[in-house]
């Protein structure tokens, strides 16, 4: 893994275009690992929801239960990552009593370069700040390049698994 430098920063309103690109290059990955599972959404649908999602939010720290990271290389986003902070309750079956979830992207072009592994530690950093015992991420199962990255560089194991079934669609009777 080569390293460029980077700035990691709280994501700004005005970062919301590249935020957008970064996570249709994801996508766009997802979708040539499961066709049949995933798709590529259009650019303007997700764009237009990240500002009606985010406007309020980006440059600020929601009620200290969540922020947005950015990496940027040379004056351009190329990787971004959400922390969304869980708190447990008593009657809760998991042991921590805050757990902070991860949702990450990077550039396709910035793959490699230590990117992800510094966002994940400035999350970590925030995240440990503000209470969290446990950080947790999802992925696809046939990511193995991801999977393989968040447990080689970054210390993730897995501790579960998600299955899911497709419902067929019944038609609605009077």
């Amino acid at each position: 893994m080569k390293n460029v430098s980077l700035i990691i920063r709280q994501a700004t309103i005005s970062d919301i275009e590249a935020i957008t690109d970064i996570y249709l290059d994801g996508a766009k990955y997802q979708f040539s690992l499961n066709k049949k599972l995933y798709n590529i959404p259009n650019r303007e649908v997700v764009l237009a929801h990240n500002k009606k999602q985010h406007a309020s939010s980006l440059g600020k720290t929601i009620k200290k239960e969540g922020i947005t990271l950015v990496a940027e290389h040379k004056g351009q986003v190329v990787g971004v990552i959400g922390v969304t902070l869980h708190r447990h309750e008593e009657h809760s079956l998991l042991r921590v009593k805050v757990s902070a979830e991860l949702d990450i992207s990077v550039k396709e072009t910035m793959r490699g370069y230590g990117v992800g592994t510094k966002l994940i530690q400035a999350a970590e950093v925030w995240a440990q700040k503000h209470g969290a015992e446990r950080m947790m991420l999802h992925t696809y199962v046939g990511n193995e390049r991801a999977i393989n990255f968040y447990k080689k560089y970054n210390q993730f194991e897995v501790i579960g698994l998600v299955l899911a079934k497709p419902l067929k669609n019944l038609k609605k009777t009077a």
